[in-house]
C-alpha cells in the first residue's frame, strides 16, 4: 500500500492560464483582496495535510484546500499580466497534469479591485494529490498597491519589497512596483530608526538611504551615509582620520595617521595615487 501511494504521487503536472488586462490610470491605487470560503466552517470535514472533504450549498460533494499563494512581480509592459498555475502529482506526468486540469480556482476584477480566492475546489474523485495553486501578478512599472489578505495567512502573499516585509504587515501599507527587479516600494511605511546611547549614535534607515553616526566616549567616530548621491564614510582615531567618497565622479580615498598619509582618486581622468 505504501509503494502504491508513493507511485501515485512520483510525478507532478500544470496546467498554467494566463489573463491580461488593461487599466487606463495606473496613479489609481490597484486593490488586490483575498477571498475566504464559507465552506471552511464545515465541523465535520475529513481533512488531509491542505485538503478537506467537504461539501457544496447543494449537498455535493468536493475537495477544497486552501494551498493557493500569491507573487507580485514586474511586468515587462504596461498591462497586468493574472497567471494561475495549477499544479497536481500522478502516476505519470500526462495523469499528474489531468489531475491539474481538473481544479477549480475562481478570481474576478471588479473596477480597480482584484478579488482572488485563497482556496482552490475540486471533483472528490480526484483524491489527495497535492493540489495547489500558485497565482502571480505581474503589475505595470509604477503602478500602486493595496493589498487585503483578509482572513488569509500571512504566507498567502509573497513579494520583494525595499522593506523586506512579510505577508503578515504587507496589507498594512500601500506600495509602487519599482524599476528595480521584482521590488516593491513603500510609500507609508514608517521609518526605521535606532538609536544608540544618545542623539550621537544613532542608525537610520528609509527610503532616503542610510545614514550611521557612532562616536564613543575617547573621542573616535565613524559616520556613513549611502544615499542617491553616493556613499560617503567618515572615520575619525585618536591617531588619525580617514574619509571615502564613492559618487558618479568616481572615487575618492583619504587616509591621513600620525605617520603618514594616503590618497588616491579615480575618476574619468584616470587614477591619481599619492603616498608620504
Amino acid at each position: 500500500m505504501g509503494i502504491r501511494q508513493a507511485a501515485s504521487h512520483a510525478y507532478s503536472g500544470n496546467v498554467t492560464t494566463e489573463d491580461v488586462r488593461y487599466f487606463e490610470n495606473l496613479s489609481d491605487t490597484l486593490y488586490i483582496q483575498a477571498v475566504s470560503s464559507s465552506l471552511h466552517d464545515n465541523g465535520d470535514d475529513f481533512r488531509i495535510d491542505n485538503m478537506t472533504l467537504t461539501y457544496t450549498n447543494d449537498g455535493d460533494e468536493i475537495l477544497l484546500s486552501d494551498d493557493v499563494r500569491f507573487n507580485l512581480k514586474k511586468s515587462k509592459d504596461s498591462l497586468v499580466h493574472i497567471e494561475v498555475r495549477k499544479e497536481a502529482n500522478g502516476s505519470s506526468r500526462d495523469e499528474a497534469r489531468e489531475t491539474a486540469g481538473k481544479i477549480d480556482y475562481m478570481y474576478k476584477i471588479e473596477g480597480n479591485t482584484i478579488l482572488l480566492d485563497n482556496f482552490l475546489t475540486t471533483a472528490s474523485n480526484s483524491r489527495f494529490k497535492d493540489q495547489e495553486v500558485r497565482v502571480n501578478l505581474y503589475l505595470p512599472i509604477g503602478m500602486l498597491i493595496k493589498y487585503d489578505r483578509a482572513n488569509s495567512r500571512c504566507w498567502n502573499m509573497r513579494t520583494d519589497n525595499d522593506r523586506d516585509i512579510d505577508g503578515c504587515d504587507f496589507n498594512k501599507y500601500t506600495w509602487k512596483m519599482g524599476g528595480n527587479d521584482n521590488e516593491l516600494i513603500c510609500l507609508d511605511c514608517p521609518e526605521e530608526e535606532i538609536d544608540e546611547d544618545d542623539e550621537e549614535n544613532k542608525i537610520i534607515i528609509n527610503k532616503d538611504g542610510i545614514d550611521i553616526n557612532i562616536k564613543d566616549e575617547n573621542g573616535e567616530s565613524f559616520k556613513m551615509k549611502i544615499n542617491e548621491d553616493g556613499v560617503n564614510i567618515e572615520a575619525k582615531e585618536n591617531n588619525g582620520d580617514s574619509k571615502i567618497i564613492i559618487n558618479e565622479d568616481g572615487i575618492d580615498i583619504d587616509v591621513d595617521d600620525t605617520n603618514e598619509s594616503f590618497k588616491m582618486k579615480i575618476g574619468e581622468d584616470g587614477v591619481q595615487l599619492n603616498n608620504y
